[in-house]
């Protein structure tokens, strides 16, 4: 299938990982759910042969989607095993409702996801402002600065030493809306000089 061909994929590019969005519930309980996504991800890796390791994404909190709580993240990553990580989207958590955007919610969250995983779960950073209100479930990436987390709130990620040696992929619409731009990456850079 798709996710197969791209395990394979990203292994031919040497690939650190895959970032996979988790999914939904559809009509489905929690745990038939989880155990839904764990079987699709074990047989596609079978299928590939390959052993690029998952970055599971936040989810944004949308209804009936999977992966927007830690517990659903933890089980998964626990199921999966060895090399599974999160990508932490900083839109989707606070989409989600989880209160990243202010310090003692930063640390709090990572401090979760360390003594529930161990060092080193987050295995990447979607850097991304946000054009909906906290709590609102749905996902709306914005410019740095732009929305409604803030630059102070993106520069805690980039500074924050947990993520230290994590790399950070910015996914915005662009000042120009033509995606990502050099604008973003110079405010994401001035973020983490602390300026």
């Amino acid at each position: 299938g798709a996710l197969a061909r791209g395990l394979a994929y990203a292994a031919g590019l040497g690939a650190l990982g895959l970032v996979v969005h988790v999914g939904h519930a559809k009509d489905a309980d929690r745990a038939t759910a989880l155990e839904r996504v764990r079987e699709t991800l074990e047989r596609a890796r079978d299928e590939a042969g390959v052993a690029v390791p998952y970055l599971l994404e936040t989810g944004a909190g949308t209804r009936g989607s999977v992966g927007s709580s830690l517990e659903d993240l933890v089980a998964l990553v626990r199921a999966l095993g060895p090399g599974t990580r999160i990508c932490a989207d900083t839109a989707h958590l606070f989409a989600a409702g989880v209160p990243t955007h202010t310090a003692e919610g930063l640390d709090g969250w990572l401090a979760a996801v360390g003594r529930d995983l161990g060092p080193g779960a987050v295995g990447l950073v979607h850097l991304n402002d946000s054009s909906t209100p906290f709590a609102s479930g749905r996902d709306r990436h914005e410019n740095l600065g732009q929305g409604e987390i803030g630059g102070r709130a993106l520069a805690r990620w980039v500074r924050h030493p947990a993520l230290r040696t994590v790399p950070f992929v910015i996914e915005t619409p662009g000042f120009d809306r033509q995606g990502p731009d050099r604008k973003n990456l110079a405010r994401a850079r001035r973020y983490r000089r602390g300026r």
